[in-house]
């Protein structure tokens, strides 16, 4: 089943209740994720999207200069992201 072609025919309902439980960008990277057949499963996903969001975390941390050891990352404490 192709997720993101079946989403695409449901039209969001605003909800003034309550917030959104996913951003549009997470929404659109689980459906990329599962379309792609790279994940099958709720953990799957959680885990690539947990391991993708360290990679781009310390990419930035190299790249803006606030670290530049990996020791120096592990002092940041990269071990909890939201989702």
């Amino acid at each position: 089943m192709n997720i993101a072609h079946s989403t695409e025919m449901i039209e969001d309902l605003k909800r003034s209740d309550r917030p959104r439980i996913l951003t549009q960008e997470k929404e659109e990277r689980i459906i990329e994720l599962i379309n792609s057949g790279e994940c099958e499963t709720a953990t799957e996903v959680h885990s690539t999207i947990l391991t993708q969001e360290k990679e781009e975390r310390i990419i930035e941390l190299i790249n803006s200069g606030e670290c530049e050891t990996a020791t120096e990352i592990a002092k940041m404490r990269l071990r909890s992201f939201d989702f």
